[in-house]
């Protein structure tokens, strides 16, 4: 067998080793040329044919060829990896001199906890938190409920008033 096949297969690899720009490049480069179905392997098919001789050196080439382009990936592929370190390096620096996170002390309480949870839960399903006042006047607390002035719910023990009208 020549050789010309796998001196040719060793520059195309190198080739596009050496254009590559990312680890997935490089993956699909390693499947191309090192995977069962690459052409060295096909090339490894056919050394049953040969003479014992011509065998050995035969695949004494594809060895070196198929362990040269795996050296090559892999220092391809290290390289890649640092240069992407090096990029999530610069883009994630640390300014110590800016201030450190301030630690809360002590924790929320949990009727608070629990409030906020139904809130949450009522909130999903459709309703709406409203906010009125805590006081209210008479008019609107009796009146427009056609509650009379001479009701026992109107009493001064039976409500809190701040003063007559409130």
């Amino acid at each position: 067998m020549d050789s010309s096949k796998i001196e040719n297969i060793i520059k195309e690899a190198i080739n596009e080793i050496e254009s590559s720009s990312s680890i997935d490049d490089i993956n699909n480069i390693r499947n191309k040329y090192l995977a069962k179905k690459s052409p060295l392997m096909s090339l490894m098919s056919t050394l049953g044919s040969l003479l014992p001789e011509e065998r050995k050196t035969f695949g004494q080439r594809l060895n070196d060829a198929k362990n040269l382009i795996a050296e090559r990936i892999n220092a391809k592929l290290e390289e890649l990896k640092a240069k992407e370190l090096a990029k999530k390096l610069e883009r994630e620096t640390l300014d110590i001199s800016l201030p450190g996170i301030k630690h809360e002390v002590g924790g929320r309480n949990p009727f608070h906890v629990i409030v906020d949870e139904m809130t949450e839960i009522f909130i999903g399903m459709g309703f709406k938190v409203a906010d009125g006042p805590e006081i209210e006047n008479d008019h609107y607390n009796f009146e427009l409920l056609n509650i009379p002035k001479d009701h026992p719910a109107r009493d001064m023990q039976d409500s809190f008033y701040i003063d007559p009208n409130t």
